[in-house]
């Protein structure tokens, strides 16, 4: 029978080796990049630790960038059968919400009804049950809370508020910028002194500082709001405070990625 502690040992031991494993190959990964990328792809700005987490950031982008345009590709192949799929899902995920309720969403059974039954809308539309999330109601629009409260440019008239649910950032980021990423590493071509072996360790100048947000049921604006993450919603005793502003990408988004530009981090500290 195994004592206790040869057991610890053997446990501890095999835990080590889940650990290093995956470590070892990984830093092998970012050094054969690195010793096979031209000169003339590697940003002077690298340190040790950028190379690695790029090359690993190149990595995990590559894959997911070519399974998301397999399913795109293999989607475009019903585009008919696959978008009225998605459209019945959103209504009936959406159904029981005030705006389900008063459009009667769960009657709704095929796009012929969707486009019967509620035709093409414009903002003004949806502007009563906008005020009503601003306010701080719930299950208002869609069943969760919203991450934020999205500003448009106000470009075409007056600024316009748009109530931004969860789903919506991890649908952009694996269906939208991972196909983009994927288009760009099989498209980019630029004269070398190599084979183009994109994506490469280059670095990218980034343009984008914190902006001002104002919150629901307050006129104060947040400082920088550098320590607050994606989803931060504040509570207070007039209840949940929704973060109102742009929704485009901004420095505390995730700082890790700050490691791929050039930009030195005090730059996106300037408001």
């Amino acid at each position: 029978m195994i004592s206790a502690r040869t057991f610890a040992k053997r446990y501890a031991a095999a835990a080590g080796t889940l650990v290093s494993i995956p470590a070892f190959a990984s830093a092998a990964y970012a050094y054969n990049e690195y010793r096979n990328t031209p000169e003339d792809q590697i940003s002077k700005h690298h340190t040790i630790q950028s190379i690695y987490y790029q090359s690993l950031t190149n990595l995990f982008m590559s894959k997911l960038g070519s399974m998301a345009i397999q399913k795109f590709d293999a989607a475009c192949q019903d585009a008919v059968h696959v978008n009225e799929t998605l459209l019945l899902k959103l209504l009936s995920r959406c159904q029981d919400t005030a705006y389900g309720k008063d459009h009667n969403l769960a009657s709704i059974k095929s796009r012929e009804e969707f486009r019967t039954q509620h035709p093409i809308t414009t903002h003004d539309h949806y502007q009563p049950y906008i005020d009503r999330v601003y306010q701080g109601e719930e299950n208002v629009m869609f069943p969760e809370t919203p991450r934020m409260i999205g500003t448009t440019s106000g470009t075409s008239g007056t600024q316009k508020l748009i109530p931004v649910p969860p789903l919506q950032r991890r649908i952009f980021f694996t269906r939208g910028i991972a196909i983009t990423f994927d288009a760009l590493q099989k498209g980019v071509t630029h004269p070398t002194n190599s084979a183009l072996k994109w994506p490469n360790l280059q670095k990218s100048c980034k343009l984008m500082h914190e902006p001002h947000f104002t919150y629901t049921n307050s006129n104060a604006k947040s400082n920088t709001d550098s320590n607050a993450n994606s989803n931060a919603n504040t509570n207070t005793s007039k209840g949940k405070r929704i973060r109102v502003g742009p929704t485009s990408s901004r420095p505390s988004d995730n700082k890790g990625l700050l490691q791929l530009y050039t930009t030195p981090e005090a730059a996106f500290e300037i408001q």
